[in-house]
């Protein structure tokens, strides 16, 4: 009897602790705060406008216009490779002709705006959200002491292929486009 009763006090005792343990209350808070991100876009477009491409005869020039206006929300670097190829319409079809070479082909490039590099033209400047380049190409030439009789009736494709990086951070486009440095100065 003298063990049941330390017994039952140790349990009444506990369960006073666990009722009283319950009662007690704290001041608390908790916050949360969602945090999104967008990323941003690259999109480019490349703007032509040329003259009628007929009748191309040795020492005229044509209108052919080319810029690239940036869609996307970042700013960005651009660059465009201009690929002539000589060839025969067949149908619908064209038929390249790498007999002709396309040294007779005058590209009149704004090299103020632009510079060479390998295949390419860089755009020297950073293209902002809805802007669009200097024109790169105003024309073409076909040059005279160039062009014989092997041309005649023959088209000229010309393959206009425009990239562009994200301009932030810089080495992004180092990377994506496999370059030491940049071909022109940043202003």
């Amino acid at each position: 009897m003298k063990r049941s009763i330390p017994i039952g006090l140790l349990v009444v005792s506990l369960v006073a602790l666990f009722v009283l343990g319950g009662t007690l209350a704290w001041f608390t808070a908790d916050a949360k705060a969602p945090n999104m991100f967008t990323t941003g876009t690259v999109d480019i477009e490349i703007d032509e406008d040329l003259d009628d491409p007929n009748d191309w005869a040795p020492g005229i020039t044509k209108k052919k216009e080319v810029s690239v206006k940036n869609l996307g929300s970042l700013p960005v670097f651009v660059r465009v490779q201009l690929t002539p190829v000589w060839g025969s319409m067949d149908g619908e079809d064209f038929r390249e002709d790498e007999e002709l070479s396309i040294d007779n082909v005058i590209f009149n490039v704004n090299t103020e705006d632009w510079v060479k590099s390998g295949d390419w033209y860089y755009y020297k400047g950073v293209l902002e959200p809805e802007g669009e380049t200097p024109l790169l190409l105003s024309d073409v030439t076909l040059d005279s002491s160039l062009t014989g009789n092997a041309y005649q009736g023959k088209t000229l494709k010309i393959y206009v292929n425009a990239e562009a990086v994200q301009a932030a951070p810089i080495n992004a486009a180092l990377d994506a486009w496999d370059l030491e440095e940049l071909p022109f100065e940043l202003e």
